[in-house]
């Protein structure tokens, strides 16, 4: 009977959960779209029922080169291509965008005042055959609900942070083989990492940032609130050295601290990563698109540059939506998948997208690690002190740094590429595959 209870109690937490994030979503949705105002949600009504079926960015369309003419013949017979006067980037620019990537193309896009970017997609469609062209489709670290999973939560005081024994045993999972990792280099294509964070996380010293600026000053941290997503990729990068202590970790910074990022830059910046010729690509972000058409300019990536490389891997988190509909660049075949699933691995987590398309389900809940040392203000109005540095977060965003770190770890031990590392991890994840979850790989 007491089995019985814990269960229905268990039940009844992961309930009222679900409800907390489908009030939060609205509000937490709004917030970030009104930073980038070229941003769009649909559908439009999305407020209604509190679903976003996708995020896309207005008046831009994503083509490959080898299509661009008959898209542009087909844009213009519908009327949809800018004038000079009307073009966004300029008379002198045209309408199309050449300098994304080898193999495709931005092209800008008139909208009449009794049209939306989506129903010119749809003619295009209807004339040239679905995903020929494409929306410029809004990633974010999670589309429809909050902070990943959940909000940051600290674990320690301010004072025992002060204690590097205290912090090493709250970590979870914790810091494993130093020589774990070694002569591996992971990209974590992420918010960037926190000035100075090493500083109350050893752990993480020598993670670099990219070449740009930090994502949050720290006296803006110190005087007052900072966005909960300020140390997202800190702490996925945390994460990650755990498993691989000594991994060469960059942390690139094209996902904005809202958590939004345009596809385009966000493919320039995996373009800008593959250069410094890392063996695992590891992205804790993704999205949906419009009518589960696989993302133009990932694909586009695989095809031009990726597939050329034939030892890096691609890790990428399958969302924290618990839906089925694929979530990319996870639902991609030449793609590592990662769903979440509890710290025992005997259930999959309530908030973790699933199906057919996620490869592997990592622990997600309630991991603990680095990041940013600030108050912040959660939508219900209540403020978080996680001044220690040292936060308990839940999200597919977190189980996926996990799966990273065991690949680098492997390759260290083993001397596999990236590919090889993970097919080697897909198929012990598969030997211990559970009913309600999946394949599974644990820490």
């Amino acid at each position: 009977m007491a089995a019985d209870g814990d269960a229905i109690a268990a039940f009844a937490a992961e309930e009222l959960a679900r409800e907390a994030n489908r009030q939060r979503l609205v509000p937490e949705t709004q917030s970030a779209l009104k930073l980038d105002p070229d941003v769009r949600a649909w559908p439009l009504a999305w407020e209604q029922d509190r679903h976003v079926e996708y995020f896309y960015r207005s008046k831009s369309l994503l083509t490959r080169d080898r299509d661009l003419p008959r898209v542009l013949e087909a844009l213009g017979s519908l009327g949809a291509l800018p004038n000079e006067q009307g073009n966004a980037a300029g008379a002198s620019a045209g309408p199309v965008d050449h300098a994304l990537i080898a193999g495709i193309s931005r092209v800008n896009v008139h909208v009449r005042d009794s049209q939306h970017t989506p129903d010119v997609v749809a003619d295009l469609d209807g004339r040239l055959g679905v995903g020929v062209a494409t929306h410029e489709h809004a990633f974010i670290i999670t589309p429809n609900v909050m902070c990943p999973a959940t909000e940051p939560e600290a674990v320690i005081t301010p004072q025992q942070a002060e204690d590097p024994e205290v912090v090493q045993a709250a970590l979870w999972p914790g810091i494993g083989d130093p020589s774990a990792g070694a002569d591996v280099r992971i990209s974590v294509i992420d918010t960037g990492l926190l000035d100075g964070a090493s500083g109350w996380a050893r752990w993480i010293q020598g993670v670099e940032p990219d070449t740009r600026a930090d994502i949050e000053n720290p006296d803006r941290i110190r005087k007052g609130f900072a966005d909960p997503y300020a140390g997202h990729g800190t702490f996925v990068a945390g994460v990650t050295r755990c498993l691989a202590p000594a991994s060469h970790v960059v942390v690139e910074r094209e996902i904005e601290v809202s958590g939004f990022v345009r596809e385009s830059s966000l493919i320039r910046q995996i373009h800008q990563a593959l250069s410094r010729s890392p063996d695992i690509i590891s992205m804790s972000a993704g999205g949906y698109t419009r009518g589960n058409v696989p993302s133009l300019a990932f694909q586009v990536l695989w095809e031009e540059r990726l597939s050329q490389l034939g030892g890096v891997v691609f890790v990428s988190a399958a969302g924290n939506d618990g839906r089925t509909a694929p979530f990319w660049p996870a639902a991609f075949p030449w793609c590592v998948g990662v769903g979440s699933m509890s710290r025992d691995g005997q259930r999959r987590s309530w908030f973790s997208n699933h199906g057919a398309w996620v490869d592997v389900y990592a622990p997600g809940e309630d991991i603990i690690n680095a990041y940013a040392r600030l108050k912040y203000m959660t939508v219900d109005g209540n403020v978080r002190d996680t001044s220690a540095g040292i936060v308990k977060w839940s999200g597919t965003s977190f189980a996926t740094p996990i799966v990273s770190g065991l690949i680098a770890a492997r390759m260290s031990r083993s001397g596999e590429n990236g590919r090889q590392a993970a097919e080697a991890l897909l198929a012990a994840a598969r030997s211990q595959f559970r009913v309600g979850v999946g394949p599974r790989l644990f820490p």
